[in-house]
């Protein structure tokens, strides 16, 4: 486990099921993830994530 405050840009993370992120990051390799973003977005259902690019500072879904 480490603290949020000690990642920087280029970390490589690993992720188990239940696993909070309080950090930004990029998806590199995947099966299925979901993430519930009710916090920063307000919606109820779990989001999808993929290993697409952002595109414009935006989410490709």
């Amino acid at each position: 486990m480490v603290p949020a405050r000690h990642l920087v840009p280029g970390d490589v993370v690993l992720l188990e099921a239940g696993d909070r992120v309080p950090a930004d990051g990029r998806l590199v390799v995947t099966e299925t993830v979901e993430a519930a973003e009710a916090a920063l977005t307000g919606e109820s259902h779990s989001g999808a994530k993929t290993t697409a690019p952002a595109v414009d500072g935006l989410r490709a879904f």
